[in-house]
Formats: C-alpha cells, structure tokens, sequence
C-alpha cells in the first residue's frame, strides 16, 4: 500500500509546489497592477484635468479644464453675455378641458404639443421632453398668499434672437414674450481679432480650456492663468515610487537562500527586465531633462536595497520652473512617447489580458494544477478501488480458510470416532 501511494505523494508535492508559485504570481501580478494604476496617476497629472486656473475677476468668467489643456496665460473680454428669449403665460393656466390641445411654437416653426395631462406641469414635462433642445419649461405660481395663479414659463435654450409662442389647438397666442433673446459678444485682446458672437456664453477659447461668460464687463480684460500644480505630479511620482520598490521588495524575495517560488522562472526575468527598462530610460533628445534624476526620481544610492528607487520633489519643482515644456516632453503620453509610453508598455507586457506573460503564467499555472488534480484524483479512486478489492479478496479468503478449517474439523472428528470405535473392539 505504501509503494502504490507513493506516486500520488509525489503528485500532491508537484501539486503543492505549482500553487505556492500561482499565489506568489497573484502577489505579482497584485502589486504590478497597483504599479499600472500609479502610472495612470502620472498621466492623470499631466492632463489638462488636473491643472487649475488663476482667473483675474470670477465675476466674469469662470473655467473649466479638461484633457488637453496647456499651461499658459488666456485673456478674455466679454462685452456681453446675451440673452435667452423667454416669457411667460398671460394668465393663469387652471384646468383647461381633457381634449384641449397645445401647440408650441418657436422661430416660426409650429410643433404639436403631446401630453395626456393637459395641467401646466404636464405641459411643461410633455414640452420638456419633446423639444428641450430648444426651450426649457417651468410651472411658476405668480399669486399670493392662499390664492394660486400658475403660469407657464420658457426660455430659449442657446443664446440669440429668438420667437418664442405657446398656443391653443386654434392658434390662439396663451404667451407673451418678454426677453426677445441676444447673443453673446466677446474678444481676445491681444491678437487683433473681431469680436466674436456666439449663442452660448461657453468659449471654447483653447483645446481643453473652456470660459464661461458669467457677466458683462465691456473695456475690461479678463486673465485666466493656466498652470499644474506641482503637488499634483509630485504625488503621482511619489505613489509610483512607492509602487515600484513594493515590485522590488516582491522580486528580491525570489532569490537568495531563502527564494520563493518564482527562483529562476522566465516570468522572474521577464518582470526584472521590464523593471530595469522602466529605471534606466533616458530621452536625450529633450534639453534639460533627459533621464529620471532630472524629475528627482534615481536608483538607491546606498545601495541598501538594490533597485529601489528614490523620489526628491524638490528636484522635481526646481525641474517644473526651470523648463515645464521639457518635463512634458521627457514624460509624454501612455500612447504617443516618451516615458509614460515606456512604462506603460512595458506592464503592459506582464499585464495584458491576453498576451501579458503574467496572465498567460498564471492561466499555464491553473490548468496544470486543474490536471494534478484530476490525475491525483483518479489514483486516489484507484488505490481506493484496489483497497476495497484486496479487502473483499481477504474476506473471501478468510471465510475459504473458515469453511475449510470446519471440513478439517468434521474429519478430524470421524478419525477420532473410528479409533474410538477400533479401540473398543479390541478389548471386547
């Protein structure tokens, strides 16, 4: 029994042996997941979301950034900001009858108003609904005290002259115009450009720098300053420093006396070569910064731990005020160059879904554990099965030997009868 079980001891060691390697590539692939999503951290800084904007007067413009934007100065004067045609109902909508029906009407074009509930909140929803791009409905109650007086309020949606008219199924005007509607004016001082008129008080004034127009301030120029903050990208290096040395911490694990499971796989050096090209990348195409020391971010010079990185913020802010356009450059962009497109393609080597070594490591990994275990399986039914069958053969052996000790019983007795019996006839 002990030689036919050994086999599957043998198996169950092989088995044991895969799964300590398939969780120490989930710590792996754990941590270098977190990596990616530092990285991400590096882009997200550098876009233009993260930037902010010092704006000279916030009562006539604010800003909104997204990617895109570049740091730099963008003035604005807004001579106008226009106007939404609107107006109300003449009088109070009460309860018109079941059957009535409305019409809308807006810049000479007649729409059909659809609505079961012909209340001047379903009207206002059905209008809502059906043509909210271009006016906007609301129910005001204009009366006072206990006694109600509804009334049907539209505005123009975009900025400009506009006619705007709600009536009955036989044209009768129910509206009066109060605001006829203008657009909105401004200019960019400085460039020598007309003024420009726009049915929005949003201006796209520069890719991922968008103003919006709050109030009119003719003759007054209004500065909108673009800038990252160096805290911003100061933390995403700092978050991927320490994501890095934690990959570090996990590979040193590997080697050594006392190495992990992943000693001398091919995914140990793949992952130490994707991060010795991540460490050492340089760009000396770029002035001013062309390697990671430039950004404050170096390899241990104690050498205490070896690969660790290190991350000085101060270098990275002398670096950013010196020459921010270089800092762009050197880091670039996960998809067109630089060092974010290094990184991220490296991970992404170890990381991919389908053709990360990481991934294809750990499914290899799964499926042979799976076949282990199938095989360790059937050799346990196996010996089970010989067990049971040698245990049943026993018995019948053992019941043989009981039915034949019975015979040897029974004859023994008739030989000893007939020399009982011989006996006695002798002596008679």
């Amino acid at each position: 029994m002990q030689v036919a079980n050994l086999p599957i001891q043998l198996l169950q060691n092989q088995q044991t042996d895969l799964t300590d390697k398939s969780n120490e590539l989930t710590t792996m692939d754990g941590l270098l997941s977190k990596l990616q999503t530092a990285v991400q951290s590096i882009q997200t800084a550098m876009s233009g979301s993260s930037y902010t904007a010092d704006i000279s007067d916030k009562t006539v413009v604010s800003a909104t950034l997204a990617d895109g934007a570049s740091e730099g100065l963008y003035p604005i004067q807004v001579d106008d900001i226009g106007s939404y045609a609107s107006g109300t109902t003449k009088a109070d909508w009460g309860t018109p009858a079941a059957n009535a029906t409305f019409k809308l009407k807006v810049g000479g074009e007649t729409y059909s108003i659809s609505s079961t509930d012909n209340s001047a909140s379903g009207i206002a929803t059905a209008i809502n609904q059906q043509f909210g791009n271009m006016v906007e409905a609301t129910v005001l109650n204009v009366g006072s005290g206990s006694s109600s007086d509804t009334r049907i309020s539209l505005q123009a949606t975009s900025l400009g002259p506009e006619t705007i008219d709600l009536q009955d199924s036989s044209a009768h005007s129910l509206f009066t115009q109060s605001v006829a509607g203008s657009q909105a004016e401004y200019s960019v001082p400085g460039t020598g450009a007309a003024a420009v008129y726009t049915n929005s008080r949003q201006v796209a004034i520069s890719p991922g720098v968008t103003l919006t127009m709050l109030a009119s301030s003719p003759g007054n120029e209004v500065d909108v300053t673009v800038t990252r903050p160096d805290s911003t990208l100061a933390n995403a290096l700092t978050s991927f420093t320490n994501s890095y040395n934690a990959v570090v911490d996990e590979v040193i694990k590997q080697r050594g006396s006392n190495a992990g499971p992943l000693q001398g796989s091919t995914v140990l050096q793949s992952i130490t070569e994707a991060l010795s090209q991540i460490a050492t990348y340089t760009n000396n195409s770029n002035s001013g910064v062309s390697n990671l020391a430039d950004l404050g971010l170096g390899l241990d010079s104690n050498n205490t731990v070896d690969g660790h990185l290190t991350f000085t913020s101060l270098d990275l802010a002398a670096a950013d005020i010196g020459n921010s356009t270089a800092v762009d450059a050197f880091l670039g962009d996960n998809t067109t160059g630089g060092f974010l497109q290094i990184v991220t393609n490296a991970l992404s080597g170890l990381e991919d879904s389908t053709t990360g070594v990481i991934k294809n490591a750990e499914s290899d990994l799964q499926n042979q554990i799976t076949d282990l275990g199938n095989t360790i399986t059937k050799r346990q039914n196996a010996v089970t099965q010989m067990t049971t069958n040698l245990t049943n053969q026993m018995a019948q052996a053992d019941a043989l030997l009981s039915s034949l000790q019975q015979q040897y019983n029974s004859i023994a007795e008739l030989f000893q009868a007939q020399q009982t019996a011989t006996q006695a006839l002798s002596l008679g």
